[in-house]
């Protein structure tokens, strides 16, 4: 089978919509990733609320591959990058409510829809949780420097390749799964 015959055309795609349930409910992994998430979230939060006020006004902005800081501002610097990680944190959060909107580039039939769903839920979940955890190792480390800087960054390639693994776990076994259907 190949590649190109794996995925529906616009016509197909709406006969799938239609399989799709407007309600499909949440497994445990999907419930532990988006805890871990929502978990984290407030735990960055109350932590940034309760010590903002003791964290030095300069403080370093960027950190390269190798753990030194390259760049120093402002704390101030750092907020619209903690707005933009929530913005799409919570987008994502959301989103897994709505299958119908989500795309999922392969064909499925009546006996394949849940799985297919269930997986790219996961999928979400998994991405929700990293982008929190990745806002933690990206603004913390920054924001109270020291030794934590050094291992944040250690702590933060290895997250990147379980991201880069996990997106292309789900996909592979979704393509897996559209040729046995």
């Amino acid at each position: 089978m190949s590649y190109r015959s794996l995925h529906p055309n616009d016509r197909e795609m709406h006969q799938l919509r239609q399989l799709i349930p407007s309600h499909l409910p949440f497994d445990t992994l999907s419930v532990i990733l988006n805890g871990i998430a929502v978990l984290g979230a407030i735990a960055f939060l109350l932590f940034l609320w309760l010590g903002w006020s003791t964290i030095e006004e300069t403080v370093p902005l960027h950190i390269n591959f190798w753990g030194q800081i390259d760049r120093w501002g402002n704390k101030n610097e750092l907020i619209p990058i903690i707005i933009l990680m929530w913005v799409v944190s919570v987008l994502i959060f959301i989103v897994q409510f709505f299958p119908r909107l989500w795309s999922i580039p392969y064909r499925f039939d009546e006996a394949t829809v849940l799985t297919m769903l269930m997986i790219n839920r996961r999928l979400l979940a998994f991405i929700h949780c990293f982008c929190i955890i990745e806002l933690d190792l990206m603004v913390l480390p920054c924001l109270y420097g020291g030794e934590i800087v050094i291992a944040a960054a250690k702590i933060e390639i290895i997250m990147i390749f379980f991201a880069v693994g996990g997106v292309t776990y789900y996909w592979r076994l979704m393509k897996k799964i559209a040729r046995q259907s």
